[in-house]
């Protein structure tokens, strides 16, 4: 299996679907973000309104882009396998918070 690199990064959470490219560079040079999210944004939502703490924790698979379903089948074995490992230290630094 080749080595493949991940990185932290800022994340904005969107409203509205953002399908154009130009629409998602022009939302991360404005935000200075490294990726928008779109399905996070109701979560967040309904936690505001009931007043109870969010947090979201996503990784990656793909870059949206016309190769997106092949990406996400190529990079789920090594999302699934890393996933959990994140979410284990973030639980570990939320409980030390």
């Amino acid at each position: 299996e080749r080595s493949r690199r991940f990185s932290r990064g800022r994340l904005l959470t969107s409203p509205e679907p953002v399908v154009k490219r130009s629409h998602r560079v022009r939302l991360a040079e404005q935000h200075q973000v490294d990726a928008v999210d779109m399905e996070a944004f109701a979560l967040a939502q309904i936690a505001l309104r009931v007043k109870i703490p969010f947090a979201s924790l996503k990784m990656i698979s793909d870059r949206a882009n016309a190769l997106t379903r092949l990406e996400f089948w190529k990079n789920l074995p090594l999302v699934d396998r890393n996933l959990g490992k994140l979410m284990y230290g973030f639980l570990e630094y939320l409980k030390a918070a």
